[in-house]
C-alpha cells in the first residue's frame, strides 16, 4: 500500500471512529439528562454500560491510548484486557 493511500484510508477510519464516539457521547449525554429528569435508576445502568462499551472500543482500537492515556503503558493494558473481558 503506497503511503498517500494509506493517509487517505486512516483519515476515513478516524472519520468512522469519530462519528462512532460522537453518537455514544450523545447517547450518554441524553441519558443523563433523562437520568436526572425522571430519577429513574435504568438510566444510570444504560450510561453506564454505553461508557464502557465506548471505552472499551477505544482501547481495542488503540485510541485511548493515542488520546486518553498515552504515557501510561501499563494502564492501557490493564484497559485492554479488561475491555477483552467485559465482552464475555
Amino acid at each position: 500500500m503506497v503511503p498517500k493511500a494509506f493517509h487517505i484510508y486512516e483519515r476515513d477510519d478516524y472519520v468512522s471512529q469519530t462519528w462512532y464516539f460522537g453518537v455514544a457521547s450523545a447517547m450518554v449525554v441524553f441519558n443523563l439528562l433523562l437520568l436526572i429528569a425522571l430519577r429513574d435508576n435504568i438510566y444510570l445502568l444504560y450510561v453506564s454500560f454505553v461508557s464502557s462499551m465506548s471505552l472499551a472500543m477505544a482501547a481495542q482500537n488503540g485510541l485511548a491510548k493515542e488520546f486518553l492515556w498515552p504515557d501510561a503503558t501499563l494502564w492501557s493494558i490493564f484497559q485492554l484486557l479488561s475491555a477483552m473481558l467485559s465482552r464475555l
